[in-house]
């Protein structure tokens, strides 16, 4: 079975990772602990987590900004024992996705872990979606004016098998001007010969 979501715990508190591990294992997902913030960071480098749950009081808000280098698109759910009201908002406003008190509700936990995979599956989607409908860049050879248009009358011509009246029509030009330009063509092809 696929895991439903890759998550880091981060806490130094062995028997409160051991029982987020657990529960979150038991929710379909698969998880990695670790016990100290370089381990932890280790794990965040190698694992391209979706969450990453990191106790706060392991480096404080500098562990925050460093999985933030390390994974921008995972979401980041900080826990702490010292639970303040300034603390909270500076975790926030750092890039986490949530923060919560110790001693944690294991549900709780789950329903916030829930809501941060479900926010990053759909913020992973709407970037796919405006990757997809951003405008591609056509690549031209030639850097001058002519070099482009000589280019856009061949593919035109060739794209519909060498009818210079539907390319003139496609173009916007006269089938005689394309005429023209096709001789002209074969005359700078011939010299270069």
């Amino acid at each position: 079975m696929t895991p439903r979501a890759h998550i880091v715990v981060i806490d130094d508190d062995v028997k409160a990772a051991a029982a987020v591990e657990t529960l979150l294992r038991e929710r379909g997902h698969e998880v990695a602990s670790a016990h100290d913030a370089a381990e932890g960071l280790g794990l965040v480098g190698r694992i391209d987590a979706d969450v990453v749950l990191a106790d706060l009081g392991i480096d404080g808000l500098e562990l925050l900004n460093q999985i933030r280098k390390a994974r921008p698109r995972a979401m980041v759910i900080l826990t702490t024992a010292s639970a303040t009201v300034k603390r909270a908002v500076r975790a926030l406003k750092g890039g986490a996705e949530d923060y919560l008190a110790k001693p944690l509700d294991l549900e709780e936990l789950g329903g916030v872990v829930e809501r941060a995979i479900e926010r990053r599956r759909l913020l992973e989607e709407a970037r796919t979606a405006r990757e997809a409908a951003a405008p591609r860049r056509v690549e031209v050879p030639g850097s001058s004016l002519a070099a482009i248009e000589r280019e856009a009358i061949l593919r035109t011509v060739e794209s519909v098998s060498g009818s210079t009246s539907r390319a003139a029509k496609i173009l916007g030009i006269s089938p005689r001007k394309i005429q023209y330009k096709l001789k002209e063509y074969r005359a700078e092809a011939g010299k270069s010969s």
